[in-house]
């Protein structure tokens, strides 16, 4: 695991460019976390060598792009990233997300963008 990841705590909140991300919960083989995006915002284009992500849209407009493929995306979209797909977000208003990243590696350097 990465030094954030071993120094977070739960409900530790991270101030980025993009909007803000809030770590809920850690377990051995799991990481969930809380992202806002900012309108207009999104995150880079990327992939993972070592884990799975699901993404569940808690409120808020946007879209995805998972492999290429673009995808609109509201309250209540459910979206699955399989290890080694790229993919991104992208928020047309203020777009909060609930992140699970699950894997027996789940380190913050674990992240190719294109």
């Amino acid at each position: 695991r990465s030094t954030l990841m071993r120094s977070s705590a739960a409900s530790d909140v991270y101030k980025r460019q993009w909007g803000s991300f809030t770590i809920l919960d850690i377990q051995p083989e799991s990481l969930t976390i809380k992202i806002i995006l900012r309108p207009g915002n999104e995150l880079k284009y990327h992939s993972h060598e070592h884990r799975d992500e699901v993404w569940t849209v808690l409120s808020g407009t946007g879209y995805t792009i998972v492999d290429d493929v673009r995808r609109e995306v509201k309250s209540g979209d459910v979206i699955t990233l399989p290890l080694g797909c790229r993919h991104t977000i992208h928020a047309t208003s203020e777009l909060q997300v609930i992140e699970v990243q699950t894997g027996a590696i789940l380190d913050a350097d674990d992240k190719i963008r294109y």
